[in-house]
């Protein structure tokens, strides 16, 4: 024999061994998946059991054929005629308008997913090949049609059938086994329950392709057509579905029976909160809500809702990343405290600048308003934007995204560059079941750990997060309704008749609603909002999450009401001046107690014999008001270390600086050269100087750059 022989001859040799030696792809059934809810009672059951090949209408049998591969018996697993068509429809079309996989082939889909590339695709062909020469043609049939998607989480046809017409596999008409045969190609184009016309027309489709393979006669055909086909779920209506979603992506296969975290009395309550609240705000642009409900001793998921309608909208809402508005704040806090501000620090409400990547960052408040000096436990309660953002100018961007990460907060997968200081204000997106769980660590004495979906199985994992001491101040300032009461009022819906810390949140343009917060045995998470997004009616997070925080928090302590927050040792509590947070003097007006890890030392300073005089920081916010401001120059903007950048896309006409000192008539100089007030930007470091005619001097440090 010629070499050249020898070689085609052991290269087709080790082709075959090769192809012999694949691995068959695993067709074994699964075992039968049961879950129960915490007290035995069954959430679901996958009543997708395999049934044999004869148990099964040959109407169905020869209905699927002509709908995805009449030439089933004709090919080894790959039909290269329909494969070569769908190649050049899809190439005239542009876009992918024809298949061309075997039922043998989307078998393998099923086991396996859906081949994303060539690569994928011609594995799964050669996968497909190699089932061929393993099972037989029947044995391939009854495999596709007991795992084939039906829609409505339906899979088989055993399972569809019962489903959809109340009825076994066994005993389907050839109308109805049309209409099913038709599902797989498109389960959500096609779907009875949200799109019969649709599905109908499909139908009509098989039942042509039937008729033109001669596989029935005229009259079955027209028959078929004229049989009424009333659509409905044969089944009791579904107790926490998306809950039982995330189950399963967490369970190996074969779990059999499990028990869940779930309390379905809880869970079947919850949902009717969210139906409620839902349909009281749908006028006002609101159709969607998700509530998560964690046990703080174990981590527990005790309920979860990730809509109102899961009928109509499978999308988990709770597992969804939406902006959290001001519900990000309290970290941005947790890391201040641990930086050395205490609850009763003086954070300033002022207007104020920060140069960055896209231009000029100047936060104001949700009312509209500066508030001048306001201690950081009022700044958090009342969800002030201002202070929040200064706070994380302070403690950094980037750290506070690595808290935030530390936190659990994954969808968060931008650089800190990207977010800025909008981040504490809620410039990212997260997941109500992230955010849940974060909060869930402050209520833990800032111990972060994984939920937990199955009885018997604790979380494996476990961080600290915070301090336990940090977590008690953040948790003690978010249950104070008087500090949310400039914001709130005092009988809002977060008033309640225990200790809970509640925070809300409100995204841009009332697009998310959110509510989270815990008392000492149950965090709650609550998202509502527009599903497909867009806007609401003035809907903020108090309005539309609120209620719905609130009902599930007095259901939860229905019985029995929570123990009230306890502070860690290395707490103390001091009485101070409740406008300065610093030691009461003897012209203070008010007090109240704080606590403190080291109290502070300093007597206040703010009140005198005559009344509240303040600090030259706050006199453009004071002398409007005609409160009184210390004698003396101070140079109010802008202020030491300020950095500003010049926008390419504006008038240089129009980017000045406005330069203010309180103290009386001043004169500017900047790098030493006499300037107006309203001072063109110039790039570069530059000194700026106020002198008054009297001789006194301040002088400031900022830096200009171009963009």
């Amino acid at each position: 024999m010629r070499p050249k022989r020898r070689w085609l001859l052991g290269s087709l040799l080790a082709l075959g061994l090769a192809f012999y030696r694949l691995p068959m792809p695993d067709v074994t059934p699964a075992n039968r998946l049961e879950l129960l809810d915490r007290q035995g009672r069954r959430l679901r059951a996958d009543d997708n059991l395999p049934v044999p090949l004869q148990q099964i209408s040959p109407w169905l049998v020869q209905s699927t054929l002509a709908a995805e591969d009449q030439r089933f018996y004709a090919h080894w697993g790959v039909d290269a005629p329909a494969t070569l068509a769908a190649a050049y429809h899809n190439l005239r079309a542009g876009r992918v308008v024809a298949g061309g996989s075997t039922l043998t082939q989307q078998l393998i889909a099923n086991l396996n997913g859906r081949p994303r590339g060539w690569l994928e695709k011609a594995w799964q062909s050669l996968q497909a090949l190699r089932l061929e020469r393993s099972l037989s043609k029947p044995a391939i049939l009854e495999h596709y049609l007991n795992r084939v998607p039906y829609s409505n989480n339906t899979f088989g046809a055993e399972s569809a059938a019962r489903f959809y017409f109340g009825r076994p596999a066994a005993s389907l008409s050839l109308a109805q086994a049309a209409l099913l045969a038709g599902i797989p190609r498109g389960p959500d184009i096609y779907n009875p329950l949200l799109h019969f016309e649709k599905a109908r027309e499909r139908q009509h489709w098989v039942l042509k392709r039937m008729l033109t393979l001669a596989w029935i006669d005229t009259d079955q055909y027209r028959q078929a057509l004229a049989e009424p086909l009333p659509i409905k779920a044969h089944h009791d209506p579904l107790l926490a579905p998306h809950f039982c979603r995330q189950v399963e992506r967490r369970l190996p296969p074969g779990s059999g029976r499990v028990q869940t975290t779930l309390d379905g009395d809880l869970q079947r309550e919850v949902e009717g909160i969210v139906r409620t609240q839902v349909e009281l705000l749908r006028r006002r642009g609101l159709d969607g809500a998700a509530v998560v409900v964690l046990d703080n001793a174990g981590g527990e998921v005790r309920a979860l809702v990730g809509s109102p309608d899961f009928r109509r909208n499978q999308v988990d809402l709770s597992d969804s990343p939406r902006q959290p508005g001001s519900a990000l704040k309290p970290f941005t806090y947790g890391m201040a405290l641990e930086s050395g501000l205490t609850p009763a620090s003086l954070i300033p409400d002022l207007p104020v600048h920060y140069a960055t990547s896209t231009g000029d960052f100047a936060p104001t408040n949700y009312d509209g308003t500066f508030h001048g000096p306001v201690r950081l436990r009022t700044a958090l309660a009342s969800s002030y934007n201002v202070p929040a953002v200064r706070l994380a100018h302070r403690v950094g961007v980037a750290p506070l995204l690595q808290r935030l990460h530390k936190l659990g907060l994954d969808s968060l997968d931008q650089s800190a560059r990207h977010y800025g200081l909008s981040l504490t204000l809620g410039g990212g997106e997260v997941t109500l079941l992230e955010l849940t769980r974060a909060y869930m660590a402050l209520a833990n004495g800032g111990q972060w750990r994984a939920e937990v979906w199955v009885r018997g199985r604790p979380a494996q994992t476990s961080r600290r997060v915070f301090s336990p001491q940090t977590a008690f101040l953040l948790s003690d300032i978010l249950k104070d309704p008087a500090a949310r009461a400039p914001a709130f009022g005092h009988d809002s819906v977060l008033a309640l008749p225990f200790d809970c810390a509640v925070k809300t949140g409100t995204s841009r343009e009332y697009s998310d609603n959110w509510t989270l917060g815990y008392s000492t045995r149950y965090t709650v998470g609550v998202w509502a909002g527009p599903i497909a997004g867009g806007s609401m009616q003035d809907v903020s997070g108090v309005a539309g999450a609120g209620p719905i925080f609130r009902e599930v928090m007095l259901a939860l302590h229905r019985s029995r009401p929570p123990q009230p927050f306890t502070p860690p040792p290395g707490l103390v509590k001091r009485r101070v001046c409740s406008a300065s947070g610093q030691l009461p003097g003897a012209h203070c007006q008010g007090t109240l107690s704080e606590w403190f890890t080291r109290p502070t030392q300093e007597t206040c300073a703010m009140h005198r014999a005559s009344g509240p005089v303040y600090g030259h920081d706050y006199a453009g916010w004071a002398r409007p008001q005609g409160l009184p401001v210390e004698a003396g120059l101070h140079i109010q903007f802008p202020q030491d270390g300020d950095t500003f950048v010049i926008d390419p896309r504006l008038d240089r006409r129009y980017q000045t600086l406005q330069l203010q000192a309180s103290g009386g008539p001043v004169h500017w100089t900047i790098d030493g050269l006499p300037v107006e007030a309203d001072w063109p930007l110039h790039p570069g470091p530059h000194r700026i100087q106020a002198r008054t005619p009297e001789g006194a001097t301040q002088e400031v440090h900022i830096t200009v750059r171009a963009y």
